[in-house]
C-alpha cells in the first residue's frame, strides 16, 4: 500500500470533480471535429478565390501569394487543428472511461458499493452538504462517511497509477 499525502488526496478530489466537465468537453470536441471535417471537405470560398486576402501584392509593390499557397496554408493549419482536437478528445474519453471502469471495479470490493455511490453523489453530482449524502442516500454515520470517503479516494489513487503516481515524479 502506498502512503498518500494530503496533497495527493486533494489531487484525486480535483480529478474526480473534473469528470463531469470532461464529459461536456467530449460533447463539444465532437461537435468541433465534425465542423472542421465539413470545412476540410468544402473550404470557404475566400480561401479558394483569394478574396479578403490582404497578403496580396499592393499597388506599390510587395510579394504576391498564389491561391494555391493560400489554400495549402489554410489546409495545413486546419489539419493541425483537427489533429489537436482529436488528441484532446482521446485524452478526455480515456479519463472518463478510467473513471467509470474504476467505479465498476470499486463496486466489486466488500465496501465498494457504498463508496461508489458516495463518489457519484459527492464528486460527480456535487451534492452538498455531506450530511445530505450520508443521511439521505447512504444511511450511515458521519464518521463512517468520512472513512468511506478516504477509502474511495485511496482506491482511485492506487488503481490509477498512470494518473496520480506519474504526477508525483514531475
Amino acid at each position: 500500500m502506498t502512503k498518500i499525502t494530503a496533497q495527493d488526496y486533494q489531487r484525486v478530489k480535483k480529478w474526480l470533480y473534473s469528470i463531469r466537465a470532461s464529459e461536456l468537453a467530449i460533447f463539444n470536441l465532437q461537435a468541433a471535429i465534425v465542423d472542421l471535417e465539413a470545412k476540410l471537405q468544402s473550404p470557404p470560398s475566400y480561401i479558394m478565390t483569394g478574396l479578403g486576402n490582404y497578403n496580396l501584392a499592393s499597388r506599390g509593390g510587395g510579394e504576391s501569394s498564389s491561391k494555391g499557397e493560400n489554400y495549402a496554408s489554410w489546409y495545413e493549419e486546419t489539419q493541425a487543428r483537427h489533429e489537436f482536437l482529436i488528441d484532446q478528445l482521446v485524452k478526455k474519453q480515456r479519463k472518463v472511461t478510467q473513471f467509470y471502469d474504476t467505479l465498476a471495479e470499486m463496486r466489486n470490493e466488500k465496501w465498494g458499493r457504498q463508496a461508489a455511490e458516495l463518489v457519484e453523489k459527492k464528486y460527480y453530482n456535487r451534492i452538498k452538504p455531506d450530511k445530505a449524502i450520508y443521511t439521505m442516500f447512504l444511511f450511515i454515520s458521519d464518521r463512517q462517511f468520512y472513512r468511506l470517503n478516504q477509502l474511495a479516494l485511496k482506491f482511485f489513487y492506487e488503481v490509477l497509477p498512470d494518473v496520480f503516481l506519474v504526477q508525483n515524479k514531475k
